[in-house]
């Protein structure tokens, strides 16, 4: 049977995931691997820009919630926590952070057409 794992830790989802977790030693690298990570992103949500536009178009609220929700899917696949809708101080839009580690990221979605308050929030 060749689709088998013929390695017994592969079946192991928590040890396939830390072959992912970016491993950092400062906040600053760990700004340089999630800045590279959400290039990467965004080259992926752009490839499907369309169906973004058309669900914020049908509904802004929960296209935004799609959005952020693709994204922290993206980069928890990549090896990070990220979660969407996060109460810290607030809520916060996404929150992202790498286990056992001191490091957080906190990010404030905004849609950019029609939105006049862009820069504040």
């Amino acid at each position: 049977m060749a689709n088998e794992f013929s390695n017994p830790t592969l079946s192991n989802k928590e040890i396939r995931r830390r072959s992912f977790t970016p491993n950092v030693s400062s906040y600053q690298e760990f700004l340089d691997f999630l800045y590279d990570d959400i290039d990467f992103v965004i080259d992926r949500l752009s490839r499907h820009r369309d169906k973004y536009s058309e669900g914020m178009r049908n509904n802004p609220k929960q296209g935004e919630d799609l959005i952020n929700s693709t994204i922290c899917d993206i980069l928890t696949g990549r090896g990070w926590e990220a979660e969407h809708d996060t109460h810290i101080n607030g809520n916060a839009d996404i929150v992202i952070s790498i286990k056992y580690e001191p490091y957080e990221w906190i990010g404030e979605a905004k849609i950019r057409s029609g939105n006049k308050n862009l820069d504040k929030g």
